[in-house]
């Protein structure tokens, strides 16, 4: 529980600092760009942490993180009842995710430990491009940008990498649906012309609302609900469930046995194609 409290605590400081730059990019906005704050202020934390270590100014450091923090900071004013419904939507979607990866919280299935082992040699290198966890003497060569904000996040907490690993995936799903929210909640505002930049600020429409819910609750269920891979279904492969031996409504249902040749094909279809 403390480690979920000073994740939270440290990406809405990464948010808040931001603020005002997506204030004044997005100012033409209804929210002044307050749903896209924490995913703009994680961006550039990682991307000024890269470039200073990449040039070899400033090292991978704690130090470093505050210091970036610091430079991102701006005087912070918006309409406070859309600011609060963003930021309650941000911690119950996070805190949710964290709940049922609690539930898995091994790091030993699928990429999870090559993730880890990339995220741990960004988190150790003093300057970047960081080691190659593999082979001694030489840089990763892949893309890590990604680990860079996560290890970045993770110094400014100062908790370890075996902890935020898990907490950074479930941030991604806490930012996309607050983003989802913001793109579609701007959008309708617009059209409607109304929430324009005033002195008496951002006034929360309950209709923009609603679709903003709508939009960043398909954000969040679509990945789980997409069909099944075409030349599985030709061949009559149904998933496993592993539960009950029951396979889902979507299950196509096979009307002749297949021979062991089709059966290696669709095999190789499903570690191949889907």
């Amino acid at each position: 529980m403390r480690e979920f409290i000073v994740w939270w605590l440290g990406i809405e400081a990464v948010g808040l600092a931001a603020f005002p730059l997506t204030y004044a990019f997005f100012g033409r906005l209804p929210d002044r760009g307050f749903a896209f704050c924490k995913v703009v202020g994680l961006l550039l934390l990682g991307y000024g942490l890269w470039a200073g270590a990449v040039a070899g100014l400033i090292p991978n450091s704690r130090g470093s993180v505050i210091l970036i923090l610091f430079l991102i900071v701006r005087f912070l004013r918006s309409g406070w009842r859309y600011m609060a419904l963003v930021e309650a939507m941000f911690l119950v979607v996070l805190a949710a995710a964290v709940y049922i990866r609690s539930f898995a919280p091994d790091i030993v299935w699928g990429e999870k430990p090559f993730e880890l082992a990339f995220l741990n040699a960004v988190n150790r290198s003093e300057f970047f491009p960081p080691g190659d966890p593999w082979l001694a003497g030489h840089s990763i060569s892949y893309y890590y940008f990604g680990y860079v904000m996560v290890s970045a996040l993770s110094k400014l907490v100062a908790l370890g990498t075996e902890v935020t690993f898990y907490l950074s995936l479930s941030l991604m799903a806490a930012l996309a649906w607050v983003a989802a929210f913001g793109l579609v909640y701007n959008m309708i505002e617009v059209s409607r012309r109304r929430g324009w930049v005033t002195a008496e600020g951002l006034s929360l429409a309950p209709r923009a609302v609603v679709f903003g819910f709508s939009s960043a609750s398909g954000t969040s269920t679509a990945p789980t609900t997409a069909p099944p891979c075409p030349r599985t279904a030709a061949n009559g492969i149904r998933p496993s469930t592993g539960g009950g031996g029951r396979p889902p409504a979507w299950a196509p249902r096979s009307t002749s046995r297949s021979s062991p040749s089709s059966a290696s094909s669709s095999e190789t279809c499903i570690r191949t194609s889907c």
